[in-house]
């Protein structure tokens, strides 16, 4: 009798166990150091010749023409693809300039990769530099504010490499780029920011249940270490959610798509108002933006079907329990036999 309680008390204490047992990731991951380097070469139009990107005060329909000095510190030949790309804002409120597709306002004076030449791969050799320009068409209208852009650069590897890390199983590996900024100007008056807040929707992020703000800059100004505080409230006026971003930057002319997880059962299907509060680096200046939008169960339930807080059924949990259940009740049995014999 006391081995088949053992067998019960074992059989859970493993099952509960192997519960929180983390599932395990492994895979090799290269140490090797940057084996190349860029640094802008200036032009007479450089504004400001301290800083480590193109800062060009710019006249419209003229033709620039910019050069970036790509360096090779290594033993062999490289590859670099050097390629010209608008800035935009990542769902991260951060500058993106790596050419991800997301969006800018239809007011955007020009793309920077529409007027500036195609991306370029050199081959450099080793120990040795070389000099890689680009021409930029201004826009023959006269614009306020910038216009931002930078050259997105990365190593390429041939077949070869490629073959080689997969033949050696690489499950990590480094991969390093470097960004050199491009900000075109036709003149020094600052521009006023201004916000609006687009659509407002129920999303996955990061697989989980959020809801979504757009947000627009509508102005060709870079928003830098700008804070948010915002706020959800039901069709009656009471507030059900707050949140706080408490740094993020935007590209001038572009979206940015607000993430904030928030818990399913906060955002029942409904009438609501989104309201955002944007303030300066400073703190010396504020924006309101608000947004009414509605949830419907179609929408919720399709999101909560593909978010990881949705409730699944726990088969191992109930099988573990059918088991335990099974030995409790064969305890119980014996005992019984046990009694009347």
């Amino acid at each position: 009798m006391k081995y088949l309680f053992k067998i019960v008390i074992c059989s859970l204490l493993v099952y509960v166990g192997c519960s929180f047992i983390p599932a395990e990731a492994t895979g090799n991951k290269e140490n090797s150091e940057i084996p190349y380097s860029v640094v802008p070469i200036f032009n007479d139009h450089q504004m400001n010749k301290t800083v480590g990107y193109f800062d060009l005060l710019v006249k419209p329909g003229e033709k620039e023409t910019v050069a970036i000095e790509v360096s090779n510190h290594s033993d062999k030949e490289i590859s670099v693809r050097i390629t010209p790309n608008t800035a935009k804002t990542s769902s991260n409120g951060t500058v993106d300039y790596s050419g991800m597709d997301l969006k800018n306002t239809k007011n955007l004076v020009a793309s920077f990769e529409e007027i500036t030449s195609p991306e370029q791969v050199v081959k450099i050799p080793a120990k040795s530099s070389q000099k890689v320009s680009f021409s930029i068409d201004i826009p023959k209208q006269k614009f306020k504010g910038i216009l931002l852009g930078g050259f997105y650069i990365q190593e390429e590897k041939d077949e070869k490499e490629q073959q080689s890390d997969e033949e050696a199983n690489v499950a990590i590996k480094n991969e390093f780029s470097f960004i050199i900024g491009c900000q075109l100007k036709m003149t020094d008056e600052p521009v006023e920011k201004e916000f609006t807040l687009g659509d407002v929707h129920l999303d996955t992020y990061g697989g989980y249940f959020s809801v979504v703000s757009d947000i627009t800059n509508e102005a060709p100004a870079l928003v830098s270490s700008f804070s948010m505080d915002g706020e959800i409230s039901d069709e009656k006026g009471k507030r059900v959610y707050t949140f706080t971003k408490e740094t993020f930057s935007m590209a001038p002319n572009s979206l940015f798509s607000l993430p904030e997880r928030v818990e399913k059962d906060v955002l029942k299907p409904g009438n609501y108002k989104m309201k955002l509060t944007i303030t300066s680096q400073n703190g010396k200046k504020t924006w309101d933006v608000s947004k009414s939008f509605t949830v419907t169960s179609k929408e919720r339930d399709a999101v909560m079907k593909e978010s990881i807080t949705e409730q699944q059924p726990n088969m191992p949990l109930y099988i573990g329990l059918g088991v335990i259940v099974l030995l409790l009740l064969l305890i119980i049995i014996i005992l019984i036999k046990k009694k009347n014999g």
